[in-house]
């Protein structure tokens, strides 16, 4: 169970999320290798290690005003809006080309810290970022 851990001087979390965030971990499942040729395993390893890497250099998101947000992943750019659950313990993206959400529990969120987490076990992903300067 994660822990939510909020801090900003009063601020709401629709508030403190504002601004542009800079990925600096990064986890996320990967392929069952046990199944796989020590090739295809040396294959995958090197691409996810590749792919990370390209985040970890590249990746940002950037929440505006009015629930617009821009967003790196993987080196391609994306536009598209955001929203906060009620109680503000769950961040929806929603690229632009897309009809469908991505939800995420926040479970940090500081004037300079954000971790999003979707998926339980190893289907986890948990995203890192930091608040860069405005």
């Amino acid at each position: 169970m994660a822990t939510l851990t909020i801090s900003g001087c009063g601020k709401k979390n629709s508030e403190l999320i504002k601004g542009r965030w800079k990925i600096n971990d990064l986890t996320v499942p990967g392929p069952d290798m046990s199944k796989m040729t020590p090739e295809e395993a040396e294959y995958y390893k090197k691409a996810m290690t590749d792919q990370t890497e390209k985040m970890l250099a590249t990746g940002y998101y950037d929440f505006k005003d009015g629930g617009i947000c821009f967003y790196e992943l993987d080196g391609q750019k994306f536009e598209g809006k955001w929203r906060m659950s009620e109680d503000e313990k769950k961040l929806y993206t929603k690229d632009k080309k897309s009809t469908q959400e991505e939800e995420f529990n926040i479970t940090e969120l500081t004037e300079g810290v954000l971790i999003i987490e979707k998926g339980e076990g190893k289907e986890l992903v948990r995203i890192t970022m930091k608040k860069e300067a405005e």
